[in-house]
């Protein structure tokens, strides 16, 4: 009995260190740069930092981000992943789908200003509604979430991408284009 009341405080303490350590208020968002985006267009994401130096960061340095995506590639497709102006892009030298650096960091400068970590850009393969997601956990990867010089915080975002089918009216002019340069190259015949 005293062996599993000392187990549970122990967890109970390792939970509490746990919640302590991601107590932090930063958070991040992904911001769509469209508000409406069609089948076959090509679309924008902004991966924003917020409040990066509230709770236990405050007057910290951030050091360096890294984040993996999540979606379903039948229906979006990523073309590119840019890293925010002022980071340094170590995605090709890591295990990580986006991932940056700063030298000799970004300080807390008491202004609370959003920090933009990335870009990510889209084409929509079909309709619907579907979850992007990205998410970090240095406890996981070290190269993962936000790693600040005094510590690490994880990175976890979602966003719902709403994609329409295209405009009938559009789709209309396209089936009339198509069937007048028919019905040209057959009378040029």
């Amino acid at each position: 009995m005293h062996s599993f009341r000392n187990f549970t405080w122990a967890a109970m303490a390792a939970l509490t260190t746990l919640f302590a350590t991601n107590s932090q208020a930063a958070s991040i968002v992904l911001q769509p740069q469209s508000s409406t985006v069609h089948v076959g267009d090509e679309f924008r994401i902004d991966v924003i930092l917020q409040d990066a130096f509230e709770g236990e960061f405050v007057g910290d340095t951030l050091l360096a981000f890294g984040f993996n995506l999540s979606f379903d590639n039948s229906v979006l497709s990523l073309l590119s992943s840019n890293v925010g102006a002022g980071w340094d892009d170590d995605s090709p030298y890591l295990d990580v789908d986006v991932a940056g650096s700063s030298f000799p960091g970004i300080s807390d400068d008491g202004s609370g200003a959003n920090i933009l970590l990335g870009q990510l850009s889209f084409s929509a393969l079909s309709a619907g509604n579907f979850t992007l997601a990205i998410n970090g956990n240095p406890f996981d990867d070290p190269n993962l979430g936000l790693i600040f010089l005094g510590g690490e915080a994880p990175i976890l975002a979602q966003t719902l991408v709403s994609v329409t089918p295209v405009p009938l009216p559009a789709m209309g002019w396209l089936f009339g284009s198509a069937l007048l340069a028919l019905f040209r190259v057959r009378r040029c015949r």
